[in-house]
């Protein structure tokens, strides 16, 4: 009876843990949002001046579930907005109290403004591995605010900027773990026997 069961058992581990173990089967996305802003009007033209001190745009808030990990995550947003100016001034942007950079507009011609399209401009940064590691305290406290750093003259202005966190059970390991011994204890019974 044992010699079954141990076999079915051990199937349903195999295929819980392809289902789990899989990044694209079973990968939730958690997302945060922090509206658009329109920073102070700075128009003095002098780039001695610059940069100026940097702000804050909004903390992301969110909640990480117990026993789930980061696998990855992805930052996006818009140099401007609909609402007031499709054009940013030349800024930097940044996470975790300005330690990771996640988006520059240095150059008007390619990426701040908008080339007459009367549009903003889209950016996304994806985190890397050692970003990630450097962004456990702040998955595991829940926020993650968004600065930025204002390089020239005009006023920095973003559009809705968005978070997504990708995450994973960890509990799949521990079922694993949990199998491999119910099928030692049961192969021992079925040595006694």
């Amino acid at each position: 009876m044992c010699k079954y069961s141990f076999r079915s058992f051990a199937l349903a581990v195999c295929a819980f843990s392809l289902a789990t173990l899989s990044p694209s089967a079973k990968a939730d996305v958690i997302t945060s949002t922090i509206a658009e802003y329109n920073g102070p009007q700075d128009f003095d033209f002098n780039s001695a001046d610059y940069p100026l001190s940097s702000v804050l745009i909004g903390d992301f808030t969110f909640a990480i579930p117990t026993g789930q990990t980061v696998l990855g995550a992805t930052i996006s947003g818009t140099f401007g907005n609909n609402d007031v100016s499709p054009n940013t001034a030349l800024s930097d942007y940044f996470v975790d109290n300005g330690a990771i950079n996640v988006a520059s507009c240095d150059d008007p011609a390619a990426n701040c403004f908008t080339g007459g399209t009367g549009e903003p401009t889209p950016w996304s940064h994806t985190f890397s591995a050692a970003e990630l590691g450097s962004l456990s305290a702040a998955f595991a406290s829940g926020t993650l605010d968004f600065t930025a750093v204002q390089n020239f003259a005009v006023s920095v202005a973003t559009g809705t900027t968005t978070l997504s966190i990708s995450i994973t059970p960890e509990p799949a390991t521990i079922f694993i773990l949990c199998g491999g011994l119910a099928g030692i204890a049961c192969l021992r019974r079925l040595r006694k026997a």
